[in-house]
């Protein structure tokens, strides 16, 4: 179950291996980034240190798009090219 507004809702997440495969007869995946997968998430930004927080920034654009820090993000971004 996921909360949103106040209510929840059934929800299914799959990895992103999975995800990218119920594509693939189409589209061919072009890249994958975690979005974030060094940073913590949006909703634990307040408790981030400030003082590394631009560092580590740095770090999530040049890393976030390779493996295995691609599969690891809150979230996913998928560039799909149809074929």
């Amino acid at each position: 179950m996921v909360s949103v507004g106040g209510m929840d809702i059934p929800s299914v997440y799959y990895s992103p291996s999975t995800f990218s495969q119920l594509f693939s007869g189409k589209f061919k995946l072009e890249k994958l980034i975690g979005i974030p997968s060094i940073l913590p998430p949006a909703y634990l930004s307040d408790y981030a240190v400030k003082f590394i927080s631009g560092l580590l920034e740095k770090f999530e654009t040049a890393l976030s798009a390779h493996f295995p820090l691609n599969r690891l993000g809150d979230q996913t971004l998928y560039v799909f090219r149809k074929t």
